[in-house]
């Protein structure tokens, strides 16, 4: 797990473009390598009463489609 600052932007301008099926990608892989998702899950997994691997499944398919409102269909 990561523990350095954080790394995580997306970003659309006219010399730099990151297709949406990447930054969800991206966007996913980075909520996995946080160690703040890992504690938050744990936190939540008591609270909630459902394994810790599950909320870091769910907080990691929440993130990698957060922004599929913004898809621009052509």
């Amino acid at each position: 797990m990561c523990k350095t600052p954080s790394t995580c932007y997306a970003y659309k301008d006219q010399e730099n473009y990151e297709y949406f099926i990447d930054h969800s990608i991206n966007v996913a892989q980075c909520i996995k390598e946080r160690w703040e998702t890992y504690a938050l899950a744990n936190k939540l997994s008591k609270i909630i009463g459902v394994r810790d691997t599950l909320i870091v499944d769910l907080l990691t398919f929440t993130g990698a489609f957060h922004d599929i409102g913004k898809l621009e269909v052509n």
